[in-house]
């Protein structure tokens, strides 16, 4: 049985950090993440989204986590926080649902 807390863990470091190859180990090759209405996202372009996200803002940081693990994979809650150049800061709560299909994340929404 997969642990999906720990597939959560990994899958959030690794979009905090644009870590490519943790995401290709632990996303399925058909993976496809999607932000709202946005089109969808193969994981490498998830690293992608992440390496302009992290070059483009300072001190991001998750806030007030909570993490479930569900029967067909996970669901995590978050405050996404980080300060602009400008020094605003934005604190956006984030809701995100995956899948976990062989072991591997499937898609996240």
């Amino acid at each position: 049985m997969t642990d999906n807390i720990a597939l959560a863990d990994q899958f959030f470091t690794a979009t905090a950090t644009a870590d490519r190859s943790l995401l290709a180990k632990i996303c399925d090759p058909k993976f496809q993440g999607k932000q709202n209405d946005g089109p969808p996202m193969s994981a490498d372009q998830l690293a992608d989204y992440s390496a302009l996200v992290l070059h483009l803002v300072n001190d991001i940081r998750y806030e007030n986590v909570i993490r479930a693990s569900t029967d067909t994979g996970f669901v995590e809650e978050y405050g996404h926080c980080c300060r602009f150049e400008d020094q605003t800061e934005l604190h956006l709560r984030v809701c995100v649902v995956a899948e976990v299909v062989n072991d591997r994340i499937f898609s996240v929404r």
